[in-house]
């Protein structure tokens, strides 16, 4: 009780008159009553007939004067004995319940004053508290449940970043490690990569989707599962924002080259962008109630960071709450303003009305569709502008190049003048390279380079380090664009990043593109499927080319396992699949030991004398 409240007695208060200072006050009293008669009579008022006031209880002004009831005024002005009342106000409940119990002593006390008894005394004074009806809009206001929602907003906005932000993983590491480039070059289309990409990673998607909401149903999380379709504009919700952010997850990743910092900072970025944006906004709505001027700032906000997908993940979840906050906050007045006979009457909102979830699906909607344009656009190559400047950059490098006085070998110019003869089709010839320039950072990395390979033939490319031979393989395969010049292939065009000349192409990189997570016979397998070797001859075609190779003893060893002799085998092998009428091998024998080599070499003659150009 003492960390309620409590009570003490005895207190003596100062200020209460004496003995003697209430008989002068009383006196006192009485000379002014004593004036006032002598003037009214002086002026001719008649004090003692005036009426008597109407009483509705009967006997309470008996034996009552004026002197007496004056007297007992001013003995109960000020007591000179009192009791203090202590209280907790921390404690609501502590003022009224502790006046109540002085109230009751008090009024025993004055029965044991009367000389009777305690055990037969049946009366008290009971305190009852019903303090004033709360409004609909303070419910709404001091509802927990609107911490809770916000705790949900942010949990869902943070695993809805963290799921897509995965699949970054695997792209990042097919594009740094030139698999998807290889992939292309073995016949595989950009629209199939993606395609293929973006249906696997959206059903696993959905699927989380699914177990978000059969988990929410699980443990009764009325808010998003109250009623089937409350179920079922969420996940439209989800399943759109899903669709979204797998575009902006594939855009993003383009700018990371370490697939573990990609899925760090797509999936943090995202995250903080979504809780920003979306705190900012309902915050301005709650402080809009105590100040009015913040309106603009909550509107400006509110539609701007419509373009960004997260504010639109975030408030569509919050807005969707409010569909069923509705109607708890509905009931719980109900129950207040006892009318309980409306509990259950208020109609549940239709989340996708425009103020609620619809403004924020039809964003995603747009942004769904701005993404994918955006993503093919960037995965069909530079900007026509830029490709043009670059061009022009290449071609004024060259030209200054060519003005130097610089000693041209005589086969250099030879094998320039018989490329400059040979027509568009390139009758036997494999591989036409003409007039080939690159520039990086306004230096020419590649000048000018022809070269013809007829079938049968092995070109060597030559060079020391960093003379620019990777960089030619780059641009022969569509992974640089070209700078100056042409490449064509059995008379065919290379012109794009997907040409169709690339059937007949047959690459291994300088370094080894392939899936470490894959076994030998699983990456070849995977190879030539794109590569369109039929069902029935698959096992015959894989065993034959591992066989060829030495590679048939670790078909079933984990790429990664392999030593690098041997990846630098299995990616030639790739190469071969298909027998290709060209192949292209940048330092195939790089890492090999000497006999390795040496059984390099005498493969690569006996793609020579098939009448293959290498």
């Amino acid at each position: 009780y003492f960390s309620i409240g409590g009570m003490s007695l005895g207190h003596v208060n100062p200020d209460a008159p004496s003995d003697q200072s209430l008989e002068q006050m009383k006196e006192g009293w009485r000379l002014l009553r004593e004036v006032l008669n002598a003037q009214a009579e002086v002026i001719g008022v008649d004090l003692v007939s005036l009426p008597s006031p109407n009483v509705t209880i009967p006997d309470f002004s008996r034996d009552i004067t004026m002197d007496s009831f004056a007297d007992r005024v001013l003995e109960g002005m000020d007591t000179r004995e009192s009791v203090k009342l202590w209280y907790n106000n921390k404690r609501w409940a502590s003022l009224p319940v502790y006046t109540n119990i002085l109230s009751n002593a008090m009024l025993r006390a004055d029965h044991l004053r009367n000389g009777e008894s305690l055990e037969s005394f049946d009366q008290g004074i009971v305190g009852i508290n019903h303090p004033m009806n709360a409004s609909l809009e303070e419910s709404y206001d001091d509802n927990s449940d609107q911490s809770i929602t916000l705790f949900r907003v942010v949990l869902l906005v943070l695993v809805l970043s963290v799921i897509p932000a995965g699949f970054s993983v695997f792209l990042v590491e097919d594009r740094v490690s030139h698999s998807l480039h290889l992939q292309i070059v073995s016949g595989l289309s950009r629209k199939m990569y993606w395609s293929m990409a973006y249906l696997f990673d959206m059903t696993l998607l959905i699927l989380s989707i699914v177990l978000i909401i059969i988990i929410y149903i699980a443990l009764g999380v009325k808010d998003f599962t109250y009623t089937p379709s409350l179920v079922g504009c969420f996940f439209l919700l989800w399943l759109l924002y899903g669709f979204v952010d797998l575009l902006l997850v594939y855009i993003l990743q383009r700018y990371f080259n370490i697939a573990a910092l990609a899925f760090v900072m797509i999936a943090l970025g995202t995250f903080f962008v979504g809780v920003v944006t979306s705190m900012t906004v309902l915050i301005l709505e709650q402080m809009m109630g105590s100040n009015s001027a913040l309106g603009i700032a909550h509107d400006v906000c509110y539609y701007a960071f419509l373009i960004v997908p997260q504010y639109n993940l975030g408030m569509g979840i919050s807005r969707g709450a409010m569909a069923y906050q509705s109607i708890t906050f509905g009931d719980a007045y109900f129950h207040q303003i006892n009318r309980a006979d409306l509990v259950g009457t208020i109609p549940v909102p239709s989340p996708l009305q425009g103020e609620l979830m619809g403004i924020h699906l039809l964003a995603l909607i747009v942004q769904a569709i701005l993404g994918a344009a955006l993503l093919v656009f960037l995965e069909n190559g530079s900007f026509g502008f830029l490709r043009r400047l670059e061009m022009t950059k290449t071609d004024k490098l060259l030209n200054m190049e060519k003005e130097k006085d610089v000693r041209i070998d005589e086969d250099v110019v030879a094998e320039s003048m018989r490329v400059s003869s040979i027509g568009e089709k390139g009758e036997n010839y494999g591989l036409v390279v003409k007039d080939l320039a690159k520039a990086f950072s306004n230096k020419l990395i590649v000048g000018g380079v022809s070269l013809a390979v007829e079938n049968g033939e092995c070109f060597g490319l030559l060079g020391l380090n960093g003379a620019g031979k990777t960089t030619m393989f780059g641009m022969m395969t569509g992974r640089l664009d070209i700078g100056h010049g042409e490449v064509r292939i059995l008379g065919e065009k290379v012109s794009t990043r997907s040409s169709s000349a690339f059937r007949n192409l047959g690459y291994c990189p300088q370094f080894d593109a392939l899936n470490m997570k894959l076994t030998t016979r699983q990456n070849v397998e995977f190879f030539a499927r794109i590569r369109g070797v039929e069902e029935i001859s698959m096992n015959e075609t894989v065993n034959d080319l591992l066989k060829s190779l030495h590679l048939l003893p670790y078909a079933d060893v984990l790429t990664s396992a392999l030593s690098g002799g041997n990846r630098r085998k299995l990616s030639v092998a790739v190469a071969l699949i298909s027998q290709p009428q060209v192949i292209m091998l940048d330092e195939p024998s790089a890492g090999m030991d000497p006999g390795s080599q040496q059984f390099l070499w005498s493969v690569i003659g006996k793609m020579r004398r098939a009448g293959r150009s290498v």
